[in-house]
């Protein structure tokens, strides 16, 4: 068939790379999948770097292996969006459990 179709290309970086930073600082990554480990290393490289500029991911995709491993895949949602996380109005719910707590 000509022309050829579109290929995608996939590059997979198995730790952290100046390369990866390249891509994130010229916004080229399509979609980025993170696996997760349940450990604390305590030291090791950065996936995201002091200089990494501030941009929103949507997570697409989640799993979570029989060993706790998240896999879990995001793609890029534009600029970051600050505010709350706090509801503006609290629920009745939300007011019973605080005086419960403040009882206690």
């Amino acid at each position: 068939m000509y022309p050829p179709s579109p290929i995608a290309l996939s590059i997979i970086f198995i730790a952290y790379t100046r390369k990866l930073q390249t891509l994130l600082e010229h916004h080229l990554i399509d979609v980025l999948h993170t696996w997760i480990f349940p450990v604390t290393l305590g030291n090791g490289k950065k996936l995201f770097e002091e200089s990494t500029q501030a941009q929103g991911w949507q997570l697409t995709d989640a799993t979570i292996s029989t060993t706790g491993v998240i896999i879990a895949s995001y793609v890029p949602a534009g600029n970051v969006k600050t505010g709350s996380f706090v509801p503006d109005k609290v629920s009745e719910a939300e007011i019973t459990r605080r005086n419960k707590l403040a009882k206690e």
